[in-house]
């Protein structure tokens, strides 16, 4: 049986934050409003940076406030309504985003948090939950956090939120010597640490208990550490080490075949790095990288061990712009704690000069292959990707207009297996018009298969946008408008795709107290579908509309409601895959913040 949370601590949490909010709102109401700007999307606390970050806020005690709640009422009609992503009725939510920013002597505490409550298990497989929290001190050499953190120490080992521990400190023994540190867990929700799985509903005789989550994810443990040296200017060497270890019994059971869809792994990665600027004409970043890893640790199978190298180089040198990068991943190197792909070699030049004052050229070539060691049953896979861009800019009578004609290959070769390459010719051109801007593009995409030709297909891709923003006495106009049609022509067949998109907003901001804001989007298709019988019509049309306008109370950018209805069209060609979606929502916004 699950530990549960217990709820007597639960409920003391809940108090002590309580205590806090009944606080902030009592002294941010006596404070002058906010001179955040209005949004629409949410505005998450702005936490300090590095060790030194809060030492710049100085004396000052900041405390943020916003809520951000809303309710709609969604209607979903039609005979494939199942297919909907919205949840039909009456969905909720509220998000409230505590900052509190202060000093403790030579120190600076730190503290966030963000809890969201939601009805809906689209918008969160939660009812109750703890988006994020974390509290962070702050001093002349040092940096303390507890709960989320961004840790990122080299692109090989360490690039990962945790939920734990992390610290900085700058020892004064050693000049330019920085010790970093982190212990936590890697999870998508605090949630997923004490409550049940949905998914194996058969290990507990198909009982669901009402804190179980769907579709959470594996647990992993993790931890790592970083010991940098600054050496004269600019350049920085360091070491690095992450380990991760997912955590068996957090894996989820498949209740149709009892076992777990992910392999546990168990890992560790060494690496030196190294970032260098010489005569700011020559910048080096480079790192190699050493793994071991347990690709199952439910079983004893050994060890994999394997490496892994980055060389990134970045040359200017008057009018001249060098990129040199390279990037070798082996089969057995793996780093679960960074982003990386094992068994992948890659190496792209990009050269760029301004011929004059009104021209510039650049040419870009890359080269992708697998299959380092030559063990896949399937042969090696080649990608190569060369383009070429002429660039005409400020020229005489055209004002700031930009004029960009270009060439680019895609070549993909699987001894006789895949043999195609794309070549693509494309213009692109914007011309400035007062506080407009009128864009157009054009590209002809010519698809050749090699091995079977009639896999062959011509692509027309023209797209037009003009986007602006004036004001007519007090009032504030922001429309855009864009167009796109892509046209793919095909060998074996005498149709063809055609692929259509529509766009038009406008937001207008009256001078006091109210924006509006309408928006219409179409995509559409017209395809061909190929079945025994022959080739039939396929494709679909989905246009959307959505308005709004929204309320400034006291016209304060900060507290406001924001009423709207959207509805979204699901048509297509096939019957019985049609589906109509409607929603109103009203959403309110209150933002407090001191000083």
């Amino acid at each position: 049986m699950k530990k549960k949370f217990p709820a007597h601590r639960l409920s003391c949490l809940v108090f002590v934050f309580w205590l806090l909010l009944i606080r902030t709102l009592a002294f941010a109401q006596q404070q002058a409003p906010s001179d955040l700007p209005g949004s629409t999307t949410p505005v998450a606390p702005r936490p300090s940076q590095g060790v030194t970050a809060g030492a710049a806020v100085g004396a000052e005690h900041q405390r943020f406030l916003e809520l951000r709640a809303f309710s709609n009422l969604t209607r979903i009609t039609g005979e494939a309504r199942n297919r909907s992503f919205l949840t039909d009725g009456n969905n909720n939510a509220v998000d409230l985003s505590y900052l509190e920013n202060f000093a403790l002597g030579v120190r600076r505490i730190e503290m966030v948090s963000v809890l969201r409550y939601a009805d809906d298990q689209r918008v969160d497989p939660e009812r109750n939950s703890v988006q994020r929290a974390y509290l962070r001190i702050n001093g002349p050499r040092s940096e303390v956090n507890f709960g989320d953190y961004l840790v990122n120490y080299s692109r090989l080992t360490y690039n990962q939120n945790l939920k734990g521990f992390h610290f900085i400190r700058s020892t004064t023994w050693g000049r330019g010597f920085r010790l970093l540190g982190n212990a936590g867990t890697f999870t998508d929700r605090y949630g997923s640490l004490f409550k049940g799985w949905r998914e194996d509903v058969a290990a507990k005789g198909g009982i669901i208990d009402a804190g179980d989550l769907p579709g959470k994810p594996y647990t992993r443990v993790v931890s790592g550490a970083r010991a940098e040296q600054t050496v004269g200017t600019n350049k920085i060497i360091a070491v690095n080490w992450a380990y991760g270890n997912d955590i068996v019994r957090s894996l989820p059971i498949d209740p149709l075949t009892g076992r777990e869809p992910f392999v546990p792994v168990a890992n560790n990665v060494v690496s030196f790095d190294t970032r260098m600027l010489f005569g700011r004409i020559w910048s080096l970043d480079g790192e190699f990288a050493y793994s071991i890893t347990d690709r199952d640790t439910r079983d004893a199978e050994g060890s994999r061990k394997d490496y892994g190298l980055r060389f990134d180089n970045v040359i200017r040198a008057g009018s001249w712009n060098i990129n040199l990068y390279f990037t070798r991943i082996m089969p057995s190197f793996s780093a679960v704690n960074a982003r990386q792909v094992a068994d992948l070699q890659d190496a792209m030049a990009r050269v760029g000069v301004e011929l004059s004052s009104h021209v510039s050229l650049q040419g870009i070539y890359r080269h992708t292959n697998d299959d380092l060691r030559g063990q896949k049953p399937d042969p090696e896979t080649v990608f190569q990707m060369p383009e070429g861009r002429i660039s005409f800019h400020d020229l005489p009578g055209l004002g700031g207009t930009l004029i960009d004609i270009g060439y680019r290959q895609r070549a993909q070769e699987q001894d006789l297996l895949i043999d195609r390459v794309t070549r693509t010719p494309f213009v692109e051109v914007g011309i400035p018009m007062s506080s407009s801007v009128l864009t157009l593009s054009y590209e002809r995409r010519a698809n050749v298969d090699h091995l079977n030709p009639t896999n062959d297909t011509i692509t027309n891709d023209a797209a037009a946008a003009f986007r602006s923003i004036f004001d007519l006495g007090n009032w504030s106009f922001t429309p855009l408008l864009r167009y796109q049609h892509n046209r793919e022509i095909f060998d074996r067949v005498t149709t063809g795709n055609n692929a259509r998109t529509i766009q038009a907003s406008i937001f207008v901001d009256a001078p006091r107290y109210l924006a509006f804001e309408a928006a219409f989007r179409q995509l559409g298709a017209t395809l061909f579908q190929e079945t025994l019988e022959g080739i039939r019509p396929s494709g679909f049309r989905r246009p959307a509309f959505r308005g709004a306008v929204t309320i400034k109370f006291m016209n304060d950018e900060n507290r406001f409601l924001t009423l709207s209805f959207e509805q979204n069209n699901n048509r297509f060609a096939v019957s019985g895959q049609d589906f109509l979606e409607r929603v109103m929502q009203a959403t309110l916004v209150w933002r407090l913040r001191s000083p």
